[in-house]
């Protein structure tokens, strides 16, 4: 095979340009110096230069999860790639594919080179049990292979993060002959046509079945399938908290979200009550797979869209298949199917969304007058606000959690949470990414001041970028989950003041639009100035933290005294 002449700069950068990536979110460093070198001479190439390296990763992981495609994270070597770590790790619970890139300390390194530490290797190696696959490049002429394998694995079966290691000096211009880059499609799991079968036949017997849909839904592009599927079966569709909109909220078959740490026992009743639950898009040996199978009586099959070599226990099928594959599969071995009449079933959902909705309102009325206000009226006026096909991106916070609980996420919405690393700061850098993979959509972004102090620096970017959204901060100068953890459980809240300084100032310091609202009354007025600003905008919502969490239990103790 013929070779060509290339620096690691532009070797990089070809593999990148074969891969179609338009989009990297890195900061520069001395390391990776060659890449960006070559980076300047190729416009197809947007760089988004953030202030700091977890905001690149978190950016990186948005736009895999919108795209499908890798996120490209590009930062130096030491601090530039332990400073993104976390951001990587959530792009592995969350099933994004990224492709993270790192400079590091030459292989022939001397102990205490800069940025170097006892063990030159040990870069990659910290990378190991958050990626699927962490690797350092040793020789040059390997790195082409190396980015197409990386590439590759991001996208296959299960996405998620790879971590790619590039040992180089700043100022290392030679030119090596390497073999052309030869891209490699990702690998889907197909499905095993007789596990399917099986599955169809237990479906297609079944008086009352339940589809239980996980993170391979949004991963796969299987959402419009799976409601297809539901209907076919008049299935009441559960997911855990993170996958929120897999099913639209409003659906007659929409039946809620089930976590841990909020109980929700109408979904239990509804997974006892079911002779079969359909588990699809899920990881074996997980927390969410344990729920299930702690409530569910009935037949459990189970379509995992990784391999983990451990199989679920009890379930009657269990195969793992690409999750759009598979209920693509499934639909078409149930069409012409004679559905039982579900009218019993979807008049009970239907209760209890009506209950649910009355029992909601009926908690924020409780607290009209509390000053600082509830965080749920900010979250209720602000859906009247949104756009039909607005991304709403959350964050981990008190006001994450009414945010989850008030919205509504209809068909075409998409709501965004840091999923189960639970990443702190992630709204603002998912937003800014959001808006660029879908400048035509309105973005905004729900965060607390807590989270978005650890993330505060790429405020600017936003303008930077032209990325016009809305951040919307519910402030209560608290580490607010917190303190409601320490008073509940403890002797009293300790250590979670925050010195907030003014987010409004900040905000219009570096370009943005900024409202601040102490009054439930002056709500609707900012959220309407700040989508029309034009530009980036940000309000700060004096919010009070010692309000209690959302409770699905008090729901349903409502819908059961209607009943």
């Amino acid at each position: 095979m013929s070779t060509q002449s290339h620096t690691v700069g532009t070797a990089v950068v070809d593999a990148l340009l074969a891969e179609g990536v338009e989009t990297i979110f890195g900061l520069p460093g001395s390391h990776v110096l060659p890449i960006y070198d070559a980076l300047r001479d190729v416009p197809a190439i947007r760089h988004i230069t953030v202030k700091h390296e977890n905001n690149a990763a978190l950016m990186a992981d948005m736009y895999g999860r919108l795209t499908r495609r890798p996120g490209v994270c590009l930062v130096t070597a030491g601090p530039g790639a332990t400073n993104s770590i976390s951001g990587v790790a959530q792009a592995f619970t969350a099933a994004s594919p990224v492709v993270h890139l790192s400079g590091t300390v030459p292989v022939d390194a001397d102990r205490e080179a800069f940025h170097g530490v006892e063990k030159p290797d040990f870069l990659y190696r910290m990378f190991t049990d958050i990626t699927k696959w962490s690797v350092r490049v040793e020789r040059f002429s390997d790195l082409p292979a190396v980015l197409a394998e990386a590439f590759h694995l991001a996208t296959s079966g299960r996405p998620g993060p790879v971590h790619v290691e590039v040992p180089l000096r700043w100022d290392e211009p030679e030119t090596v002959e390497v073999r052309p880059y030869q891209r490699r499609p990702p690998a889907r799991f197909q499905p095993d046509q007789a596990a399917l079968d099986r599955v169809a036949s237990t479906l297609r017997a079944a008086r009352a079945p339940v589809i239980a849909a996980g993170p391979g839904v949004f991963a796969t592009g299987a959402s419009r399938e799976l409601v297809d599927l539901a209907e076919r079966l008049s299935a009441p569709v559960v997911y855990p908290m993170y996958e929120a909109g897999v099913i639209p909220d409003d659906h007659p078959l929409s039946a809620g979200y089930f976590y841990s740490w909020t109980a929700n026992p109408f979904v239990y009743d509804l997974l006892r009550d079911a002779d079969v639950v359909l588990s699809v898009g899920f990881l074996r040996e997980t927390e969410s797979v344990h729920i299930l199978r702690r409530h569910l009586t009935g037949r459990h099959l189970f379509i995992a869209f990784d391999d983990t070599g451990k199989r679920v226990a009890d379930a009657a099928v269990d195969t793992t298949a690409d999750t759009r594959l598979a209920v693509c599969g499934l639909i078409e071995r149930l069409r012409g199917r004679t559905v039982a009449s579900g009218d019993q079933l979807v008049a009970r959902l239907a209760e209890y969304r009506r209950v649910a909705a009355e029992t909601k309102l009926q908690t924020l009325e409780e607290y009209e007058s509390l000053r600082p206000m509830h965080f749920g009226l900010a979250v209720r006026e602000l859906a009247n606000h949104l756009d039909p096909d607005a991304i709403v991106v959350g964050d981990v916070s008190n006001g994450a959690s009414w945010l989850q609980h008030l919205l509504t996420v209809r068909a075409g919405m998409r709501l965004i949470l840091p999923g189960r690393w639970g990443e702190m700061g992630f709204a603002l850098p998912g937003a800014i990414a959001a808006k660029l993979v879908h400048p035509d959509r309105q973005v905004v972004g729900v965060t607390g001041d807590g989270c978005l102090l650890m993330a505060l620096s790429d405020l600017g970017t936003a303008v930077t970028e032209q990325a016009n959204i809305v951040l919307v901060v519910l402030a209560d100068h608290q580490y607010g989950m917190i303190h409601n953890m320490q008073t509940s459980a403890y002797r009293g809240p300790y250590a979670t003041f925050l010195g907030t300084p003014d987010l409004v100032k900040l905000a219009e310091s570096v370009g943005l639009a900024g409202f601040r609202v102490d009054d439930p009354a002056d709500l609707a007025d900012a959220f309407a100035q700040a989508c029309a600003a034009g530009r980036p905008a940000l309000v700060e919502v004096m919010a009070h933290h010692e309000v209690p969490s959302p409770s699905l239990a008090r729901l349903y103790a409502r819908f059961q005294e209607a009943k």
